[in-house]
């Protein structure tokens, strides 16, 4: 099965005494700055979004959602440069989106229907 082309292949992280991966100390205060930037850029584009949309999303709410999203992005990018490419940014919000709908329809059987609908984001 060929692999995803918004995912390319990940290099390996080292891993704690329980065997879960973990990031090193020096590789997360050198991409803060990166991150804090990626967390602003994804607010921007949900603010935007709920301007254009006729139920706006509280503020707290956007930054929230913008950071939980952050972090799923920063924890599936294979390096910094890949993950701080704001040209992809979009396709792969809308592919970590559509991977959690995925889940949630297999672990209850329930599913939004909105969330099919193009140009959501």
């Amino acid at each position: 099965m060929p692999r995803d082309p918004l995912y390319p292949k990940r290099k390996p992280r080292s891993r704690n005494s329980q065997g879960k991966a973990q990031p090193s100390l020096e590789s997360e205060g050198r991409h803060q700055n990166a991150r804090a930037l990626m967390v602003n850029h994804i607010a921007m584009l949900l603010f935007q979004k709920s301007k254009n949309d006729r139920k706006a999303w509280p503020e707290a709410m956007i930054i929230d959602f913008s950071r939980k999203l952050e972090l799923m992005l920063y924890r599936s990018s294979p390096s910094l440069e890949f993950y701080s490419d704001t040209t992809t940014v979009v396709d792969r919000m809308k592919a970590i989106l559509k991977k959690i709908v995925a889940d949630k329809v297999v672990r209850t059987g329930e599913g939004n229907d909105d969330f099919e609908q193009p140009n959501r984001l």
